[in-house]
């Protein structure tokens, strides 16, 4: 699609990957990945919106540089990431899995970690060494901020390993 706009509210189930060109515009309804597909968004488009109402969830796969948002959320909740400072030639994609019955373990010394959700990141090309990533926090409760770090694993279950909180 060169330009799609999601209205009208309540879910709408994507069967197959779709590529959004220029733009996407989420005003009213969820779209929703079955068949694990994705929204791919090509290297110069943008979206506008974006809220508990209007999100996708599902994997969203970008390419570009600079500051790249993906607009996901858990089908209630508008749960957006950002990369910060994408280097040249990066294509990644983010897919939010919410925690139902798994148990996510940790190395020492991070002393908790979500049990809430995570987010899986894929790189498919370029790199990260630069970059930041923002993360929403929605639903968590942290007790000191300055203990707040951003952890990772390279298997969904763990272990988690602190990245920092810079």
């Amino acid at each position: 699609f060169n330009t799609l706009t999601i209205s009208g509210g309540g879910v709408k189930q994507f069967l197959a990957d779709i590529t959004i060109n220029d733009e996407l515009v989420l005003t009213n309804g969820v779209l929703e990945s079955s068949n694990n597909a994705k929204i791919n968004f090509g290297g110069t488009a943008t979206f506008s919106g974006g809220s508990d109402a209007a999100h996708i969830k599902g994997t969203v796969q970008r390419s570009g540089q600079g500051d790249l948002i993906f607009p996901i959320g858990n089908g209630i909740t508008y749960l957006p990431v950002e990369l910060i400072n994408a280097g040249t030639g990066t294509s990644a994609s983010f897919t939010l899995h919410e925690i139902s019955n798994e148990v996510l373990t940790r190395d020492n010394p991070l002393t908790a970690i979500s049990d809430q959700r995570y987010w899986e990141l894929s790189l498919q090309g370029g790199s990260l060494a630069q970059s930041k990533i923002k993360l929403p926090s929605n639903g968590e409760s942290f007790s000191n901020l300055d203990g707040v770090v951003v952890a990772g694993s390279a298997t969904a279950l763990g272990p988690y390993v602190s990245f920092g909180n810079s």
